[in-house]
């Protein structure tokens, strides 16, 4: 892989953040609740900016939106402190075998922090191998939608699952 310049990275980043095109994107729930957790998950590295964490909050809560708007009483369990982890996890369980898809739209830029979101949570102590590698499936569609408009993010793209290649 050649690594880009840190001029032609920031060209290439500048280029998909300035891409407001939008797209439907579904998926299962328990597919959308793995992306909520990686955000959760991906704040927490000192990396994140403040513009980044923004970001990663309104596109949370698109996700929690598409799956509250079928499951109303799921709200109060997007609140962290809420109830006891065994209370969770009986809640929730019926939400997340909802086998019918939800549909988000997103932007190719909150695509790629999406994307970015999973590399840098995927790394993260708390992560499990299940959880993982749903993760990573996500991120290879996300990845595959993202390179057909975007093709010169490929060296980025596999740069963002190195952490020697994190600020």
């Amino acid at each position: 892989m050649t690594i880009p310049t840190p001029q032609e990275q920031q060209a290439i980043v500048h280029t998909i953040m300035s891409d407001e095109s939008a797209f439907p994107i579904t998926l299962p729930i328990l597919e959308a609740w793995a992306i909520i957790s990686a955000l959760r998950l991906a704040a927490e590295h000192p990396a994140r900016t403040k513009a980044g964490a923004t970001n990663a909050r309104q596109i949370k809560a698109a996700f929690e939106d598409a799956i509250t708007s079928r499951h109303p009483k799921a709200k109060y369990l997007f609140e962290p402190g809420r109830m006891s982890q065994a209370q969770f996890a009986r809640k929730m369980k019926p939400i997340l075998s909802d086998a019918e898809p939800v549909t988000v739209n997103i932007t190719i830029r909150q695509e790629w922090m999406i994307l970015a979101n999973i590399q840098l949570a995927a790394r993260h102590p708390d992560m499990n191998e299940a959880n993982k590698a749903r993760l990573v499936q996500i991120a290879e569609q996300l990845e595959a939608h993202l390179l057909e408009s975007h093709p010169q993010a490929q060296a980025l793209i596999g740069m963002g699952w190195n952490p020697e290649f994190d600020r």
